[in-house]
């Protein structure tokens, strides 16, 4: 049976001491109690609590929280199928939920792609309604860094939010419009 989790703290601490740490040991303790670092604080007196669960019984429900929470600081909410086993880390049981906003832009340009995108495109230009220009390179397929939207073609972002300075977030492409014609 493993030492209880303060032995388990203050071995930890003398091994990080002496420059000997082995994330492989920590690693193993942690599939022997995914919970160890809790266990562990709490037996050393820190304060442990854990994030607040419920239950939706609506997709609008849902939203209603999800923006509640995002006005007082949240990045969004985390899912969690209430059947599912515990598991750590993310998984088809566990999703994060966060809004996003969408926006189209002008394709005014290709930024060349640098070390396992060298030789493609990297970014594109893109030109938002007020002539702001950001690069845009998150999300981008392979098969478009290798033929790019052509200059002229309109494309669809999803973003986070604004800087600031008026431009956006986390700003990741999303598709061609086709439908829109080139300017």
């Amino acid at each position: 049976p493993p030492a209880p989790a303060a032995a388990r703290g203050c071995h930890a601490e003398a091994i990080l001491a002496a420059g000997q740490a082995d994330l492989i040991g920590v690693a193993r303790a942690m599939l022997y109690d995914p919970r160890w670092p809790w266990h562990a604080a709490a037996e050393l007196g820190a304060r442990v609590q854990a994030a607040p669960q419920w239950r939706v019984a609506s997709h609008a429900q849902l939203m209603g929280q999800l923006r509640e929470h995002e006005k007082a600081g949240a990045e969004g909410l985390m899912l969690r199928r209430d059947d599912a086993p515990y598991r750590g880390g993310r998984s088809e049981d566990l999703l994060k939920l966060k809004s996003f906003e969408d926006a189209e832009g002008l394709v005014v340009g290709h930024i060349p792609g640098r070390g396992k995108y060298a030789g493609q495109t990297g970014a594109l230009l893109v030109a938002m309604p007020g002539g702001r220009r950001f690069r845009l390179g998150s999300g981008l397929p392979d098969a478009l860094r290798r033929q790019p939207p052509p200059v002229g073609s309109v494309v669809t972002y999803r973003f986070n939010g604004t800087h600031a300075s008026g431009l956006p977030r986390f700003a990741r492409f999303w598709r061609v419009r086709a439908d829109e014609p080139r300017e």
